[in-house]
């Protein structure tokens, strides 16, 4: 979302894929919470495997699992930093 708020929090997430057991990858995902500034207030990992292949499709319902698997860490991060709203 763009803003030009000048308090707008940064939220990035780098995501790798590798190989897991047979017929499945792994899917690692880092969610960066990051000052105006762009000082780091946190990181939240998270990770999971997927059937092989499941990644070259759309990813539909899968990406809001994904989020919702993410927001935890993302609140955490945001508590810590005495952010309103963040539980």
């Amino acid at each position: 979302v763009e803003t030009d708020s000048p308090d707008a929090l940064l939220l990035r997430v780098q995501a790798s894929v590798a190989p897991a057991g047979p017929g499945e990858e792994r899917l690692d995902l880092v969610w960066l919470v990051q000052a105006p500034d762009g000082a780091e207030l946190g990181r939240a990992q998270q990770a999971g495997t997927v059937p092989r292949g499941r990644l070259a499709q759309p990813w539909g319902a899968l990406a809001a699992d994904i989020a919702a698997g993410g927001v935890e860490g993302v609140a955490r991060i945001l508590g810590a930093a005495g952010k309103a709203g963040a539980k």
